[in-house]
């Protein structure tokens, strides 16, 4: 769902107020960010609207930050915008708390989120458009349909090769991109297959192969096609994981010192 039109004033046509917007920002107002020591001066990023960043970030959980609430000038108190029975235990750090709470079967959204990629991404176009606009007021192209993918991506529990598996197999997926008279003007009820577009990694290759040149990645051995780099040549600890090249990277860590990973926009 969006949640950043409540910033500045209530959602005007959700339910979503200027004080949930708070009350859920709370919760990441206790993330420690320290670049990591071992890639002390790396840069990655930096544009006229957000300066470069750590290459590598160590996030870990902070005991102090608050929130202060831009209208009322008060601390907001740490509230999520609705409740559900599967919830951290209060005493859990909130970035715990956060994570579990968005990340719950219990949670209404979490079906439509998750299994709305996959759709947009093997039909071209998806059940919901734009597919991260998990609104009440966002129309359903076929709600039959959306019923029913929700459905079986919880009874897979949420196994994502299951869901593209059953798109790949469905008749919808399958359809040519030829029109005929009754279908030539629908763009909406995948009466024909959308035409798209290559992914940028696929299209880079391509570009190469048709004009004979050689890709020059950084990082990576002259020749190296975009689509292999699925991994990043940075090593990081072991129990990290790596992101595409030219993407951040942070390595999370615990309170205990123990890491994890994560990515910017992975």
């Amino acid at each position: 769902m969006r949640f950043n039109c409540n910033k500045c004033h209530d959602h005007p046509f959700e339910r979503w107020t200027q004080d949930n917007y708070y009350q859920l920002s709370a919760y990441f107002a206790q993330v420690g960010r320290a670049e990591d020591a071992r890639y002390k001066g790396q840069r990655v990023g930096g544009t006229d609207v957000e300066g470069a960043q750590p290459l590598v970030e160590v996030i870990s959980d902070a005991t102090a930050g608050e929130i202060t609430h831009v209208r009322t000038g008060q601390v907001s108190k740490a509230l999520f915008p609705y409740s559900h029975k599967d919830l951290a235990d209060a005493k859990a750090p909130r970035r715990t708390q956060v994570a579990k709470w968005i990340t719950s079967k219990e949670k209404p959204a979490l079906r439509e989120e998750l299994c709305q990629p996959p759709l947009a991404y093997m039909l071209g176009v998806g059940l919901i458009e734009p597919i991260d606009d998990i609104a009440r007021a966002t129309p359903r192209r076929i709600p039959s349909s959306s019923t029913n993918s929700r459905a079986s991506f919880v009874k897979s529990n949420f196994d994502v090769r299951h869901m593209i598996k059953l798109i790949c197999k469905s008749r919808t997926y399958q359809h040519s991109v030829a029109s005929n008279r009754w279908n030539a003007t629908n763009q909406i009820n995948y009466s024909k297959a959308a035409v798209r577009r290559l992914p940028a990694e696929v299209l880079y290759d391509a570009i190469h192969r048709a004009t004979g040149s050689v890709s020059r990645l950084p990082a990576w051995p002259q020749g190296r096609g975009r689509r292999s780099c699925s991994t990043a040549p940075w090593t990081l600890p072991a129990g990290s994981s790596t992101c595409s090249a030219n993407r951040r990277v942070r390595a999370l860590a615990s309170a205990s010192g123990s890491a994890a990973s994560s990515s910017g926009r992975c």
